[in-house]
């Protein structure tokens, strides 16, 4: 068989608990194919597996730096899925404004330093009176934050502030996902009730859903945008 290794949390790290059953999962369907998976933690993925996918490499956003320094001195002849290249241009949203410079309908972003000022612009220049801050690098929603108006913000660095878009409330947030350049299948994430975070850990739903064609047009537009050809990604439908 041809042996695959996956990028797991790093030991000790809070996902690292969950990721196993997570992975076991997937071992049915890729051992029907011939292929063997093998979880390596992605601080130590230093294996002699056919090829590397990192498919939950989870927790990244936690040691940034060593994260990219992993990404950056990937052997050559190691396959990795997707490509390095691609895995460190996803993994600050800062890519967000090359795909807008692609023709990429994005939620509008002010990146920087988020305080009380910041937010005070973001709010006349989105017009609205909900923002949503969050991380540049992040993942599950790690230290995102719903502000509304004359609340305090909390002063982080390196965010992103956007304008709350009551479409991810009402009608969830929508992800088509591709596999090696074609559609595969669609969920929807809705956020339990008073709650604007989507993630199951928050209590939200995940259901399967059929794209409207305009929505899967869109999708396959970004995915067309990005820098290098993905094995699989995910293009994500707000409002």
């Amino acid at each position: 068989m041809t042996t695959i290794d996956v990028l797991m949390p790093v030991a000790g790290n809070a996902y690292a608990a969950t990721a196993p059953a997570y992975l076991d999962t997937y071992r049915p369907a890729f051992a029907a194919h011939g292929l063997t998976l093998n979880g390596v933690p992605w601080d130590e993925a230093a294996g002699t597996a056919d090829a590397t996918l990192a498919l939950f490499a989870w927790g990244y956003h936690l040691d940034v730096v060593r994260w990219e320094e992993v990404l950056a001195r990937w052997p050559s002849d190691r396959p990795l899925l997707n490509p390095p290249s691609l895995l460190r241009w996803n993994t600050r949203k800062t890519y967000l404004f090359e795909l807008a410079d692609r023709g990429v309908p994005i939620v509008p972003s002010i990146f920087g330093d988020a305080d009380e000022d910041s937010a005070a612009r973001a709010f006349d220049a989105f017009g609205c009176d909900e923002l949503v801050i969050k991380p540049q690098v992040s993942g599950g929603s790690h230290k995102t934050v719903r502000v509304r108006r004359g609340e305090s913000v909390a002063p982080l660095s390196d965010a992103i502030l956007q304008p709350f878009l009551q479409a991810v409330g009402d009608e969830g947030e929508l992800s088509l996902l591709f596999v090696g350049g074609l559609f595969s299948h669609a969920v929807r994430k809705v956020a339990a009730a008073g709650e604007f975070r989507i993630q199951p850990q928050f209590g939200g739903v995940l259901t399967r859903f059929k794209p409207a064609p305009e929505q899967l047009a869109q999708a396959k537009r970004v995915v067309a945008a990005l820098p290098a050809p993905p094995l699989y990604a995910r293009s994500i439908f707000c409002g």
